[in-house]
C-alpha cells in the first residue's frame, strides 16, 4: 500500500463537472462524480454526460431529488437512495458502489438503508481523522474546494482561503500517510471564478512519488484492506 491515498469527490451533477473532470485527467488525478437524478438550480449534465465521464472517473449516487434525509421519513430516504441508484446503473450499464448525503446529513436509519441499498460507502462532509480508517458509511474529506461563507472574508483575512490550507494539510499528509480528500462543486468553483486556484491546488498534489490516486470507492476498498 502507499503511504499516501489521494482521493477527490464532487457533487450535484452540474454540467461544469465535464471541465473539472478535464483538469483532473490532465494532472492524473482521479475523482468520484456524486449526480442526484434532479439536480436543482444548475444546468445538469445528460445521460452522454454522465456516461463519459464514467469513462475515466467514478460515477457516485446522490438521491434522486436532493432531500435533507435525516429530516423525511425512512420509507421516502430509501427511495430517494435507491432510485437514484437504479437511475445511474440503468444510464451505465454496471453497479454504482458510491454514495454521498445531500448536505451531508445523516443519521443511523439513513446509514442502514444506504448500506442496504448495496453500496459499499457513503461519503459525508465531515474532517476526516488523519491515519484513521474511517467507518466506510462515514467517509470523511481533508478539505473543501471552497471558501464556503468566508469568500467576501477573504479579501481582508487571506489566512481563510482554503488554496494554503488544502496545500499545508497535503504536505503534512506526504510526511504522515494515510488519506487527503478534496471535495467541492464544479459550479460553486465556477461562481466565485476560482478555477485557477483549483487547478494550482490539482497540480500541487499530482504525481508525487509514494502517493496512489484513487476514486472513493477505490479508497475504500484499499482502507478496508487495512482493517
Amino acid at each position: 500500500m502507499a503511504k499516501l491515498i489521494v482521493t477527490t469527490s464532487w457533487d450535484d451533477g452540474s454540467i461544469l463537472d465535464l471541465k473539472l473532470a478535464q483538469m483532473l485527467t490532465k494532472y492524473g488525478l482521479k475523482g468520484t462524480f456524486y449526480i442526484p437524478k434532479s439536480p436543482k438550480n444548475i444546468t445538469p449534465l445528460r445521460k452522454t454526460d454522465i456516461a463519459a465521464l464514467a469513462a475515466e472517473h467514478e460515477i457516485g449516487a446522490h438521491t434522486v431529488n436532493h432531500p435533507h434525509l435525516a429530516q423525511i421519513p425512512p420509507a421516502e430516504a430509501k427511495t430517494e437512495i435507491e432510485d437514484s441508484k437504479i437511475y445511474l446503473e440503468e444510464i451505465l450499464g454496471k453497479k454504482i458502489k458510491m454514495f454521498s448525503y445531500p448536505f451531508g446529513e445523516y443519521n443511523e436509519a439513513v446509514k442502514t438503508i444506504t448500506k442496504d441499498c448495496g453500496f459499499i460507502g457513503a461519503r459525508t462532509v465531515k474532517p476526516a481523522q488523519p491515519g484513521d480508517i474511517p467507518d466506510p458509511y462515514e467517509f470523511g474529506i481533508t478539505v473543501f474546494a471552497s471558501n464556503g461563507r468566508f469568500h467576501e472574508m477573504v479579501k481582508t483575512s487571506p489566512e481563510l482561503d482554503w488554496e494554503p490550507k488544502a496545500q499545508k494539510l497535503f504536505d503534512g499528509a506526504l510526511q504522515n500517510g494515510g488519506m487527503w480528500h478534496i471535495w467541492g462543486h464544479s459550479w460553486d468553483t465556477d461562481n466565485h471564478k476560482e478555477w485557477d486556484k483549483l487547478e494550482r491546488v490539482l497540480k500541487y498534489i499530482a504525481n508525487k512519488p509514494g502517493v496512489q490516486y484513487a476514486t472513493n470507492g477505490e479508497t475504500i476498498g484499499i482502507l478496508s484492506g487495512n482493517r
